[in-house]
């Protein structure tokens, strides 16, 4: 078989269909701007492929114009002969997918996987009216690894940092205990601290200087850092300027150097950098002392309970799932970026079938409309534009009289599709008394809402003509 298929920035749609109906041997041609190849973004892809048997090979084109994705296409057909063709029509814009459709020919198929179901659909291009949908179950599945390298992305080189695999489709559930249980007074505290920490910080962070001495310590700290960074900077423009080839003093040097903005950008950027991670510190010593009590572990604790619940409900409905595997407290970087350098940190990573990542977000106090999008944004720079973040917060009715849980009733009102953990046997209905006036409200349980959730990536007859 010979697969064609339009290579993009996010080249992972264009792998499970691939990978379904192809087998060792087969050919697969990409069809790439210089853009693309130049930024290295098909080079994961390629690697994917030709680790499992895939003879591949990259066509550049030099625009994105519909006749020369059309010609090229063609002359990659007719370069080989003898083999079936099969036209991968998930990445780039649908135009696109027209033209190598129609380079193709009436004696080929065409393969389209780019829906949220974890499926292909394939037609013949002779008689398009019959479609059949074809379940992913290749072996073995897209691995995290794979699916963040073709978002030029790789989680932590730390095997800490890295997240901990907590089920997959071959071994089941692993290296995840069950949490323990614990009273109503305990959930209470933890909870109810969280929500009076973090009101603390808000007031902090909004406040326009820190309001203790303490800030002055720190920034003395930073005083030696940002003076050698001010002197690199110096000397180097007066390296420049031919003023000086020797080390300098900081005095005469800003008396001499002939300064421009492009200069001071990074120095200023330092500035700002240290003198935020500052403030930072001192708003959260502030309002530890605040609150007046060490911090109870809550947010490791809420994510284990609900990574305990998502790999149960797994264990229970494993074929509805279409899921690869499941990961926890994953960190991701740039590929080019220094191992430090995290870009994301994601809690609860499921990794779909079709190559589509979730993102379980855990929260136990509310956060910034602000924060949510830039969680969303780079969840999808790093996987694909088809990731989802999904919010998850607790259910407990037990508590719906407390400040805590109607803060994040509000917080999860306001985010279309979360998720509220519940727990065994706890009453569905409450008084929701974030609104006016109160009003009794139910949360289904949480297995309920997975079936939901998981509705969306699976069907009822696959391999049934559409």
């Amino acid at each position: 078989q010979h697969f064609i298929a339009i290579a993009t920035e996010q080249p992972i749609a264009n792998l499970p269909p691939i990978l379904q109906l192809g087998r060792r041997a087969d050919l697969v041609t990409f069809l790439a701007t210089q853009k693309v190849v130049g930024a290295g973004r098909v080079r994961p892809a390629v690697k994917i492929l030709r680790r499992r048997g895939f003879e591949v090979r990259v066509e550049e084109l030099v625009s994105e114009d519909f006749a020369e994705i059309a010609t090229k296409a063609r002359a990659a057909i007719a370069s080989q002969s003898g083999y079936d063709i099969i036209a991968v029509v998930n990445g780039g814009k649908k135009p696109w997918a027209l033209a190598v459709v129609g380079a193709c020919g009436t004696n080929a198929r065409v393969a389209y996987g780019e829906s949220p179901q974890s499926e292909v659909s394939v037609w013949s291009t002779r008689d398009p009216s019959r479609a059949q949908r074809i379940a992913y179950d290749f072996t073995p599945p897209l691995a995290l690894h794979e699916v963040l390298a073709c978002g030029n992305s790789v989680a932590e080189d730390d095997p800490d940092a890295q997240g901990k695999l907590i089920w997959d489709s071959t071994n089941g559930r692993m290296n995840l205990d069950r949490p323990a249980l614990e009273s109503d007074d305990k959930i209470d505290e933890k909870f109810r601290f969280a929500h009076e920490f973090h009101l603390k910080m808000r007031t902090l962070e909004d406040s326009p200087y820190p309001s203790t001495n303490a800030a002055m310590a720190l920034q003395q700290k930073s005083v030696g850092k940002l003076r050698e960074h001010l002197r690199r900077t110096v000397n180097g423009v007066l390296r420049r300027n031919r003023a000086s080839q020797s080390d300098v003093t900081i005095t005469p040097a800003l008396a001499e150097a002939d300064f421009t903005e492009q200069d001071l950008v990074p120095f200023v950027g330092a500035v700002r950098a240290l003198l935020e991670r500052a403030r930072n510190k001192v708003a959260t010593r502030e309002a530890k002392m605040a609150v007046g009590k060490p911090a109870p572990p809550i947010g490791h604790d809420f994510e284990h309970r609900v990574a305990d619940a998502v790999v149960s409900y797994i264990e229970g409905s494993p074929n509805k799932c279409a899921l690869a595997s499941v990961w926890w407290g994953v960190k991701v970087r740039h590929v080019e970026a220094k191992p430090s350098q995290t870009d994301a940190e994601w809690d609860i990573l499921l990794v779909h079938r079709n190559g589509v990542i979730t993102c379980l977000e855990c929260k136990t106090v509310a956060a910034t409309k602000k924060d949510m999008d830039a969680r969303r944004a780079m969840l999808s720079l790093r996987t694909s534009n088809l990731a989802r973040l999904v919010l998850v917060i607790p259910g407990y009715t037990a508590f719906a009289d407390q400040e805590w849980f109607k803060n994040l009733t509000v917080f999860g009102s306001k985010h279309p599709g979360a998720l509220r953990l519940t727990r065994l046997g706890e009453e569905p209905r409450f008084l929701d008394r974030s609104v006016s006036p109160p009003t009794e409200a139910i949360i289904a349980p949480f297995d309920r809402q997975l079936d939901q959730f998981f509705d969306q990536y699976v069907w009822e007859n696959p391999s049934a003509p559409s």
